[in-house]
């Protein structure tokens, strides 16, 4: 899934071109989400306190987004998206699986699916090539495993919880594999017959 160091830069950027709108919706909608979910906590605790959850919300989820935000509309989006939606996606990563183990260990369940969800949409919504989707979706579901045992998550929830987390990355890794073996095997294709038709 890597083609010689010009070739995929070419490739690169024809895929940048071909996601903008759906990267651009994505980043939209992540930031307005981690806006709501940081008013939701401040509506419920009166304050924002100075401590882990208020240091992941404010301090690193928050300005993750944002960098990732701008970068998906600004003039530098070809050169600079993929590297900075990269650093971003780790972050938010990493951020969201202690955030949501913290969640989960307080009792509230159903906040795993907003990281199911976040895991798949790595693989569809950002824009992030295989490889780079991967190593996001194991770092959050490693994040949420370690954070999870510190505060005190009951083994056989975190088991089950590990094991959808794991599904919904492969299947979301099986997917993207699939479609971006597609998209790079057709643009060799346009540029076969782009090459045909310059010679004729």
């Amino acid at each position: 899934l890597r083609f010689p160091a010009g070739l995929e830069r070419e490739y690169r950027q024809s895929h940048l071109g071909r996601v903008a709108t759906r990267v651009r919706g994505w980043q939209a909608s992540l930031l307005v989400v981690a806006l709501i979910a940081a008013a939701y906590r401040f509506a419920i605790f009166g304050s924002f306190g100075l401590n882990l959850e208020t240091i992941l919300r404010v301090g690193v989820l928050l300005p993750a987004c944002l960098a990732m935000l701008i970068a998906a509309f600004g003039r530098q989006y070809q050169p600079r998206y993929l590297s900075t939606a990269f650093t971003g996606s780790l972050i938010t990563a990493a951020a969201t699986g202690i955030l949501i183990a913290m969640s989960v260990a307080e009792g509230h369940d159903s906040a795993l699916t907003f990281l199911t969800t976040f895991l798949f949409a790595t693989f569809c919504l950002t824009g992030l090539l295989l490889l780079d989707a991967v190593l996001v979706a194991a770092i959050g579901t490693l994040a949420f495993a370690v954070a999870s045992s510190y505060f005190g998550v009951s083994p056989d929830p975190l088991a089950y919880s590990l094991l959808l987390l794991s599904a919904v990355a492969c299947i979301g890794g099986f997917i993207a594999y699939g479609v971006e073996v597609t998209n790079r095997r057709m643009f060799l294709e346009r540029g076969v017959l782009g090459d045909l038709a310059e010679r004729g």
